[in-house]
């Protein structure tokens, strides 16, 4: 029985690869030439490799993936440089960050999310980050990420991917299930044994007594047997090969191109408002009405304490019962819609320096305190103009490279001699 649902659930894999395939169809998927060469410098960091609608697969991750692949390849077997260009990994690996992006951007096209709670329980409950059956704590759960080489942002970025994935492969693999008769069928198949009797004949004794068969023997059976010598059609083709690549580095971008693109795009350069916080929390789940107001009490007696200049980081790691009282109530930095309503407003509300009155949420009574904030704000031109630079060239490039094959393609038209057609146009 396991090796019958293993089966099955390899079926539901191969009917999300078929879905991947279907939305890419359906989805602009661009890559951006100069992955054939394994040296990752070439990239350079600031570029994106594809893009697949309105996301991108950057060079940041592109690079972490394929050294992590080959890092867990090496580990096995050392490969050389020309065996790496020969089985093509980078394209591999890129194809498996393009799929990723389709399936991320069609399940949010459903409507499909991923909650901060849904977040923290994967963390949580991930034996990574356990001791004696609790959260190591914040510290020591950056430490082991940094250990890593992976950023909190980074792995949680990946975590979210990876939980929104799970949850539209179980929306496409809902409907599939396994009847009683095939399990029953697969069961008697894995079980039901039979005992045979059998014979070996040895060729090499039999052949002496076989006779040599007719012209006509050989015809009939011919006759009988035409489908096995069947030879599949073949065609030989020959190509013009017009390079993109070439004509992007022929391109050239002005800044008024430049300038042009980033005003029609620039909702992609905003910047959201940010907070850098720290809180005191004084919980009352579960509690009765007495103990809440004993605890009001206690939090409201910290609070006139932190007005009047306590150090905020000693008062949090002495009376904050939040995992982040060890490092002294440190949130970290955080944008708008990332905590909970009640204590969003109050943290957005106020300035750099300024300590909250308590604020009441379902978890209990906070202090906040807000050490550094960022307004929204679009980012300048000059900013992000050389961000846009590798994005238009390529534009351009594929442009150009489009317009090339459309001439080759009228020309063969009347000339059929396609070395002299490629000639003229300056292909090959």
């Amino acid at each position: 029985m396991l090796d019958f649902m293993r089966r099955q659930h390899s079926k539901l894999k191969w009917v999300l690869v078929l879905v991947i395939v279907i939305l890419a169809a359906g989805m602009v998927v661009s890559f951006i030439p100069g992955l054939g060469d394994t040296n990752m410098s070439s990239l350079g960091m600031s570029s994106d490799v594809a893009r697949v609608g309105n996301e991108t697969v950057s060079a940041m991750e592109f690079e972490t993936s394929y050294r992590n692949y080959l890092r867990n390849m090496q580990q096995r077997q050392q490969l050389s440089p020309e065996i790496l260009k020969a089985f093509g990994f980078d394209r591999q690996i890129l194809d498996a960050l393009v799929g990723q992006k389709v399936v991320l951007a069609e399940a949010k096209r459903l409507g499909f999310g991923v909650s901060d709670d849904e977040l923290a329980q994967r963390i949580l409950s991930n034996p990574n980050f356990q001791a004696g059956g609790s959260f190591i704590g914040r510290d020591r759960y950056q430490e082991l990420l940094f250990q890593n080489n992976l950023t909190m942002e980074r792995f949680e970025s990946v975590i979210r991917d990876d939980l929104m994935m799970s949850k539209l492969q179980s929306f496409i693999t809902a409907g599939v299930s396994v009847s009683d008769n095939e399990a029953e069928r697969e069961y008697r198949n894995r079980n039901e044994k039979a005992t045979l009797s059998y014979f070996v004949l040895d060729p090499a004794k039999t052949e002496s007594k076989v006779a040599t068969p007719s012209e006509q023997d050989l015809k009939t059976y011919y006759e009988t047997n035409k489908a096995r010598y069947n030879v599949p059609e073949k065609r030989k083709f020959r190509y013009a090969f017009v390079d993109v690549v070439k004509y992007r580095k022929e391109a050239t971008v002005s800044d008024d191109e430049l300038r042009t693109y980033y005003g029609e795009h620039s909702d992609e350069y905003r910047l959201p408002e940010e907070v850098t916080a720290q809180h005191i929390l004084f919980k009352t789940q579960g509690k009765t009405p007495e103990q809440i107001e004993t605890i009001r009490k206690k939090a409201t007696d910290v609070l006139d304490r932190a007005k009047k200049g306590e150090d905020f980081s000693k008062l949090a790691k002495e009376f904050s019962e939040d995992t982040s009282a060890s490092r002294g109530g440190t949130l970290g930095t955080f944008g708008r819609g990332r905590m909970v309503p009640e204590f969003d407003r109050a943290a957005f509300s106020l300035g750099e320096g300024a300590i909250s009155d308590l604020v009441t949420t379902e978890f209990g009574f906070h202090i906040i305190k807000v050490n550094s904030r960022q307004d929204g704000r679009l980012r300048t031109f000059d900013e992000i103009k050389e961000a846009i630079r590798p994005l238009l060239l390529f534009q351009k490039g594929r442009e150009t490279a489009k317009t090339v094959a459309e001439q080759v393609a009228l020309d063969l038209v009347s000339n059929k001699d396609l070395n002299a057609v490629a000639a003229k146009n300056g292909v090959r």
